[in-house]
């Protein structure tokens, strides 16, 4: 959504094209997604027609694992995948930041995948914090 770097037309392309019908949007806030709507640079019909479904849920995560408001925000992204019919897309900002794939981990293991199969599969850039 935030296209700061020029890329958002380009996943807005993507996205549709892989049928996401489900988004879990770990960086932004309600504020910030009325900024971007309004840009003159907005490009992104399709994710723009995902939230006019509700088909967004807008988390706005910080980094700290460890706090009561990131606890509650990737429950709150559980919660609405659970609610809501797939393929889904988890994504931050720019690709950089690892609460996507911690969001993914932890819906494994809810999945009834074990530290190994976890630690085994995509999630590498996570590795350091599982217990095998």
């Amino acid at each position: 959504m935030n296209n700061e770097i020029g890329r958002a037309a380009i996943a807005d392309k993507l996205i549709e094209k892989a049928g996401i019908r489900t988004v879990v949007n770990l960086a932004d806030s309600e504020k910030n997604i009325e900024q971007y709507l309004s840009g003159a640079d907005f490009h992104s019909p399709y994710y723009r027609s995902l939230l006019d479904r509700k088909s967004v849920a807008l988390l706005n995560l910080g980094l700290n694992y460890r706090s009561v408001e990131f606890r509650k925000g990737i429950t709150d992204g559980a919660r609405f995948i659970l609610e809501q019919d797939g393929p889904y897309l988890i994504h931050c900002t720019e690709g950089k930041k690892t609460e996507p794939a911690f969001m993914a981990v932890f819906l494994e293991s809810l999945a009834g995948a074990d530290a190994k199969e976890i630690k085994s599969g995509l999630y590498g850039e996570l590795s350091e914090f599982l217990p095998c």
